[in-house]
């Protein structure tokens, strides 16, 4: 049965100018390295279309007659609601039949069930994949008790980096980039995908924190009827913060890099106690007290290194469609 219209990959408006500039930079590489190319491989279960098709196509061909394929319409329409929301910061949880749905899909993956045995190996391998994200969308985006599943986002992704790093049975180096508030591995937590990757590879992964010390960023107005983008604008960063000793340390961008897991007596007295660096994220008012963009780190047992410039220009303000607010009861 054909499933709901699907907003096309690439839809959130998030880092559109970067991500751009780092496919066209990995394009040229593999086209010079025909034996040692890169791969870009999405980690967050939002934006979830690619899956969604392939587990559709599975669907069809795997449970052909079956409630499962009754039932998948329902779902499909609700993961793609819940999917849209997820780009304007919206109510992008899913319903108890469509959880129930993914729940029966994954036990039958998990136990070799006939229409997984019976599929084509390479087909059997993709909706495995696929309905790996999607049920880590349903989770981390809905609320109450979902059978002692984790609900966590960073965990997700943390999980899906180190699937991606062991595709074809072989281990491969990775950069895993996203927000600062993703990528630190603050000490004895795994709250954050940084955490869980220290935990999983030890000093082998290597946690970059960045920042800037004044300019301009894109973000959406919070509560916005319209889903509106803005840029605002902070100034430069105060001499006490993080930008503000690395602006003294050298003029224009630096990185800086550390030893890791130093002890106590080792670690230089201004960074024993929370130091503020910039922390923006997809949601920003213009008008927002520059203070607020700031958040407090123990720069060298949260990181193993900083990268700085000393200004960071804003994206254009694109056309982001509107995705109204869902109105529905209860899960």
């Amino acid at each position: 049965m054909p499933s709901p219209s699907l907003p096309g990959p690439g839809w959130i408006w998030i880092g559109q100018r970067t991500q751009r500039e780092l496919i066209e930079w990995v394009r040229a590489w593999n086209l010079s390295h025909a034996v040692d190319y890169v791969r870009i491989v999405g980690v967050d279960a939002n934006d979830n279309t690619i899956s969604h098709a392939a587990l559709a196509g599975f669907i069809a061909d795997a449970y052909r007659g079956t409630e499962v394929e009754e039932a998948w319409p329902a779902a499909a329409a609700e993961l793609v609601a819940a999917d849209q929301q997820s780009f304007v910061f919206g109510d992008s949880g899913v319903d108890a039949a469509t959880w129930k749905l993914l729940a029966r899909l994954t036990a039958d993956r998990d136990s070799g069930a006939l229409p997984w045995r019976n599929a084509p190996a390479g087909g059997r391998a993709e909706a495995a994949e696929a309905l790996s994200i999607l049920t880590e969308f349903a989770a981390f985006n809905s609320g109450g008790d979902i059978g002692g599943v984790p609900r966590s986002r960073d965990t997700y992704m943390a999980r899906r980096v180190l699937r991606a790093m062991k595709r074809g049975g072989a281990s491969e180096m990775a950069v895993y980039w996203a927000h600062n508030a993703h990528v630190v591995h603050t000490k004895g937590s795994t709250r954050t995908a940084g955490g869980v990757l220290r935990q999983e590879l030890g000093l082998a992964y290597v946690a970059i924190g960045t920042t800037f010390g004044e300019g301009g960023f894109l973000a959406q107005i919070p509560n916005d009827a319209e889903d509106g983008l803005a840029i605002s604008r902070v100034p430069m960063a105060p001499s006490g913060a993080v930008e503000g000793i690395l602006a003294l340390v050298r003029t224009g961008g630096s990185l800086a890099l550390w030893q890791p897991d130093l002890a106590e007596a080792e670690i230089p007295v201004w960074f024993q106690v929370p130091r503020r660096m910039h922390w923006v994220g997809g949601l920003y008012r213009p008008d927002t007290n520059p203070s607020e963009a700031f958040q407090p780190y123990m720069l060298m047992s949260d990181f193993d290194g900083v990268a700085y410039v000393p200004r960071a220009a804003a994206e254009d303000v694109i056309a982001q469609p509107r995705v109204p607010a869902r109105r529905r009861g209860p899960r």
